[in-house]
């Protein structure tokens, strides 16, 4: 009984480990995408908003975007550490 809830509880770990992932690339992606596109004159139609903030701080929000893309996608590949007591 103990046995199936752990593995239970693992298996639902795993499914969110992998969102996370999924997730941490979707953002790495934008931002990154975000960036080339600008370079060459295109825009993402769903963050235009951010252009009329000013180009240097949506240069600042595409980098923090691909910075905690790397960071999610870090955690949700890194198991956690069980200690034994």
């Amino acid at each position: 009984m103990l046995t199936n809830f752990i593995n239970f509880m693992q298996n639902k770990f795993e499914v969110k480990r992998n969102i996370l992932l999924l997730v941490g690339f979707l953002f790495f992606s934008i931002g990154f995408l975000s960036i080339v596109l600008s370079l060459i004159g295109f825009k993402f139609d769903f963050l235009v908003f951010l252009n009329s903030i000013g180009a240097g701080f949506t240069f600042l929000i595409y980098i923090i975007l691909m910075l905690l893309g790397v960071a999610m996608m870090y955690v949700a590949k890194n198991k956690p550490v069980v200690s034994e007591e």
